[in-house]
């Protein structure tokens, strides 16, 4: 387990323009294994939320059905959808 402080998360908008996205906490990254290429899968946790059940709850990216074992990002999406938010 790794342990990071950020001060911002650059963030990638669907009009392609990078912007710094204000973090300000400590993150936590959970390695997870290694994925058929031998790259090293991990989850990024900020106050106990996987990083992209937030994104996908603030509309910043969208829920990838295929890989969702949880059924968490489906209700992240639901919310942004239902609240008009991002995407």
């Amino acid at each position: 387990m790794i342990r990071l402080n950020w001060a911002n998360l650059l963030v990638i908008t669907p009009n392609k323009h990078c912007q710094p996205y204000p973090l300000e906490k400590t993150a936590t990254i959970e390695n997870s294994g290694k994925d058929r290429y031998g790259r090293t899968l991990g989850y990024i946790f900020i106050e106990g939320q996987t990083i992209d059940t937030m994104m996908v709850r603030m509309g910043m990216a969208w829920w990838y059905r295929r890989y969702d074992t949880t059924g968490e990002l489906e209700n992240a999406e639901r919310y942004a959808k239902e609240n008009k938010i991002g995407l």
